[in-house]
């Protein structure tokens, strides 16, 4: 349950970063509002970038499952609830921090309820790609 949590969290942020996930549908990107406040070359490196983003996920937001290529750290700012696919509603907890490694696939939720979900994403992540990538 714990990795399962960790997974959708990663998610949330994974999704508000461009509009280079083709599966993502029309009405998740109007409900999710990605500001990215901060993108630099990692320091000593020539081809690994961190992207730092503010996230706010409306209710009825779908985010599919996807990978990165690099690391994705998420701080969620303001919880609320989401449905994992095909299983029951859960609590997306304020102030969890998590953690997905480069290719852990992670998503598959919608954001339920009344209440938007907001995260803090720092993704360090490979240069030059894209950042998101579908999962089979």
């Amino acid at each position: 349950m714990l990795r399962f949590f960790l997974t959708t969290c990663l998610l949330l942020g994974t999704m508000l970063i461009d509009t280079t996930v083709p599966a993502l549908q029309a009405n998740a990107q109007e409900a999710m509002e990605r500001t990215e406040l901060r993108r630099t070359m990692l320091a000593g490196t020539e081809n690994t970038e961190v992207v730092m983003a503010r996230l706010v996920i409306q209710p009825g937001a779908f985010l599919p499952r996807h990978t990165h290529p690099g690391d994705e750290f998420v701080y969620v700012l303001d919880g609320g609830m989401i449905q994992p696919e095909g299983q029951d509603p859960t609590t997306f907890e304020t102030g969890a921090s998590l953690h997905f490694p480069r290719d852990v696939v992670h998503g598959g939720f919608t954001v339920v309820g009344d209440k938007a979900i907001t995260v803090l994403t720092t993704h360090i992540v490979d240069a030059g790609v894209p950042m998101v990538i579908p999962a089979e």
